[in-house]
C-alpha cells in the first residue's frame, strides 16, 4: 500500500511540473519573437551571462546548488536559440 504522504508529495509535485511546462511554453513562444528584433547572430553573451547569474543568485538564495539552476537554464538557453533560429 502507497504511503499517503508520498502520494500528496507527488501530487503537489505533478501540480508544480505543470505549472512549469506552462510557464516554460511561454517563455519559449516569447524567446522566439525576438528573433525579429536581432541584428546579428541569436546568441548573446552577456544576456546568457545575466540570465545564468539571476538563476544562480535566485538558487542560492533559496539554499539550491546553483550548478542545478545553471545547467537547468542553459538548456532553457538552449531552447530559446532553436525557437528564435526557426523564426529568423
Amino acid at each position: 500500500m502507497r504511503d499517503p504522504g508520498l502520494t500528496r508529495v507527488r501530487a503537489r509535485i505533478d501540480r508544480l511540473d505543470a505549472r512549469i511546462v506552462s510557464l516554460l511554453c511561454r517563455r519559449l513562444l516569447l524567446a522566439g519573437r525576438l528573433a525579429r528584433f536581432k541584428k546579428r547572430g541569436l546568441r548573446s553573451a552577456s544576456r546568457e551571462a545575466e540570465v545564468l547569474g539571476r538563476a544562480k543568485r535566485g538558487a542560492r538564495e533559496d539554499g539550491l546548488p546553483p550548478e542545478i539552476l545553471e545547467a537547468i537554464y542553459r538548456v532553457i538557453i538552449a531552447g530559446s536559440v532553436k525557437m528564435q533560429a526557426r523564426r529568423k
